[in-house]
């Protein structure tokens, strides 16, 4: 368990570091390649489940600007 807390320490230390020294490669090494990170629609998104919900086209673009090699739509499935 102490490895597992050691590990986890170091990465929110080199998250620290990073953002203390703007240092966005650095940043980067600690997110999964297939992370995603939504944004809120606007300054009053207060509720998370506002963040993620509707249109991810407009949330993923926010996020991303116009990358190609990154899906900017989000499909689901509700019927089983």
């Amino acid at each position: 368990m102490e490895n597992a807390k050691n590990q986890i320490e170091e990465i929110v230390n080199r998250e620290t570091r990073a953002w203390d020294t703007k240092d966005v490669a650095l940043l980067m090494t600690i997110f999964h390649p297939d992370m995603v990170w939504p944004f809120p629609r606007t300054a009053q998104s207060h509720d998370l489940m506002d963040w993620v919900k509707g249109d991810m086209t407009t949330t993923v673009g926010k996020a991303v600007g116009s990358s190609s090699s990154i899906p900017t739509t989000c499909s689901t499935t509700t019927d089983k």
